[in-house]
């Protein structure tokens, strides 16, 4: 086939599954789809297809309020050049489901509609006010999200994206009050994509996870493990990685390819959820080997009946992590483990998988160990080493017999300076906040931006004898993380009163209202790391902000990012170094 021919072929296919996609239900894999894209881009660049957005939809027509485009892709090979380009980048999930917006008046739904191909999108005002709730707000506002659906139950269909698009697309309101909305976006917003977040959280609705990220130089690390860890009951395809007014989709491209099981391990994890991976004949993926892929869960080895000898296709997810696309047939040789693979209790289960349930289980624990010391800022400590000199539990970090210089440099081969510095580290865990102490007891699905709502409505002390109904009542924490909450919190409080014991104290983070009303932005290198003068902007009133006419200092520091500066200088922007910085916090 010449090259004009099979590019004609690849228009014709990807209109058609393009608008399977956006309409009904896709036949075809992200992975499937994603490679037609990706060998027409490579053989015509220019093609106009690649520059069209979604599909037109088949049912009511509804006028978008304004274009609503998708987002750039940038490869993991690209994203370091981009990244050394920008500053002052936020992050945000990519939800998987459908995008829509929908426009408030007075706190009632006006009107709503899917995004479509960006101008004309499909009506659906009466099925999103069964779902979507009124809002604390007088003012008239559009706000772009996703509509997405959370939990396992696919009513019928493939997948989520799928039941979300299926669900949007009938006829009738049949299980439409199972769908929800994350928003992200103000519509002909004048403020900051952080201002955005905020915002719409005032209204009390739900919003994408976000972060601002003050520290850059491990930001590509940062989100290859959120992709490699996700617990969310609801999909997600990547993160929005945001600078200014330019935003790109941290994902990339998947390719599928067959191979056969040859055994599947099952690990323990953190939480005690026994976690299968499948060994598998050697390939090779966008140029990397695999012999490993995780299975998701134990439901999905049942239902699939897989083990040595199944036939399977395999994709990297943002070329990171192996997992199955699909299986292509069973396995004579199905069975599922009775008991622990670390302790040997026998599992119980929870939902669609196995777990163990032994609070003394020792793989859980050094995971857990882990865990804490990570999310406590302890560094250079790994879990080799903490298996070698004998460290079973959290108490064991406090313990002098058991953690000092002689032992860890022994063992761990570290040497005596940096099992020095480890024993500081530890001894500095007890000197934290009440949200970086609650984020490091790892409760499942409970971020350290969870923990920090949490804290907001309760004292340290009282989340131990939380109720559900304390918990249901909080912006962001549903039925399942309340649920989780409620199972896991409980062996904590022993743990927390041996810190208070070991003189655990907790830094008090006072706010003022003395840079009320004024935005900043930092670019360069201070005395000390850029999140900790920005928590002081914030605790003081103040706000972060990008460069732009609304801004009112750049702060900046050594190796400033010079096009920062030059477009401050451009607009007026007053510019100011850390000390001029300090003394408007005093």
């Amino acid at each position: 086939m010449s090259n004009q021919n099979r590019i004609e072929f690849l228009v014709k296919e990807i209109k058609h599954h393009r608008d399977l996609y956006y309409n009904e239900q896709a036949e075809i894999s992200d992975a499937e789809f994603d490679i037609m894209e990706k060998e027409l881009r490579n053989l015509d660049p220019a093609n106009k297809l690649l520059k069209e957005i979604g599909a037109s939809p088949k049912r009511s027509k509804i006028k978008n309020p304004t274009f609503l485009g998708s987002l750039d892709k940038v490869s993991m090979e690209k994203f370091p050049e981009w990244l050394s380009k920008h500053d002052d980048i936020l992050i945000s999930e990519k939800l998987d489901g459908m995008s829509v917006w929908i426009e408030f008046d007075k706190g009632s739904i006006l009107k709503a509609g899917t995004r479509g191909d960006g101008q004309i999108g499909e009506d659906i005002t009466d099925k999103v006010k069964t779902f979507v709730p009124e809002i604390k707000s007088s003012k008239h506002v559009i706000l772009r999200g996703e509509a997405i659906l959370k939990g396992d139950e696919l009513y019928g269909y493939k997948n989520r994206r799928n039941a979300v698009a299926g669900i949007l697309n009938r006829d009738d309101n049949k299980n439409v009050d199972k769908l929800s909305v994350k928003f992200y976006t103000v519509i002909d917003g004048k403020q900051t994509v952080e201002c955005d977040f905020l915002f719409i959280e005032s209204l009390g609705l739900p919003v994408a996870e976000w972060k601002h990220i003050g520290d850059k130089t491990k930001l590509q690390k940062q989100l290859d493990h959120l992709l490699d860890n996700k617990d969310q009951d609801y999909d997600i395809d990547g993160y929005v990685v945001q600078s200014g007014d330019e935003k790109i989709a941290y994902k990339h491209d998947s390719e599928a390819v067959e191979t056969e099981v040859e055994n599947i391990e099952w690990n323990v994890t953190r939480t005690g959820r026994i976690q299968p991976v499948l060994n598998v004949k050697p390939i090779y993926i966008t140029g990397i080997e695999v012999r490993n892929a995780t299975a998701f869960n134990a439901k999905f080895i049942r239902d699939n009946r897989l083990g040595k000898g199944s036939k399977v296709s395999i994709v990297r997810a943002n070329e990171v992590i192996p997992y199955i696309e699909k299986v292509l047939s069973e396995s004579p040789d199905y069975k599922l483990p009775k008991i622990c693979p670390s302790c040997g209790v026998e599992l119980g289960r929870n939902g669609v998988d196995l777990v163990c349930l032994n609070t003394s289980c020792y793989e859980q624990n050094i995971l857990k160990i882990m865990h804490f010391m990570l999310n406590l800022d302890v560094e250079g400590m790994s879990d080799t080493t903490l298996r070698k000199i004998s460290v079973n539990t959290i108490y064991d970090l406090y313990d002098p017999e058991i953690i000092n210089v002689k032992r860890i440099a022994a063992v761990g081969g570290l040497g005596t300076t940096s099992a020095t510095r480890i024993i500081d580290e530890i001894n500095k865990t007890l000197l934290t906040t009440p949200v970086k102490l609650l984020a490091a007891f790892g409760i499942s699905n409970f971020s350290e931006k969870m923990a920090q709502k949490l804290l907001q409505n309760f004292k340290f002390d009282q989340i131990f004898d939380l109720t559900y109904a304390n918990l249901i009542d909080i912006e962001g924490i549903g039925p399942n993380k309340a649920q989780d909450f409620l199972n896991e919190i409980v062996p904590w409080k022993k743990t927390y009163e041996f810190l208070k014991s070991k003189g655990l104290k907790f830094i008090e983070q006072k706010t003022t209202d003395t840079l009320k009303g004024k935005s900043f932005c930092i670019t360069g290198t201070l005395s000390k790391p850029r999140k900790e003068f920005e928590t002081m902007i914030v605790n003081s009133g103040g706000r972060l902000g990008s460069v732009s006419k609304k801004l009112d200092y750049l702060v900046t520091g050594s190796s400033a990012t010079q096009h920062k500066v030059e477009k401050a200088k451009q607009l007026a922007i007053p510019i100011i170094d850390e000390s001029k910085l300090i003394s408007l916090l005093k």
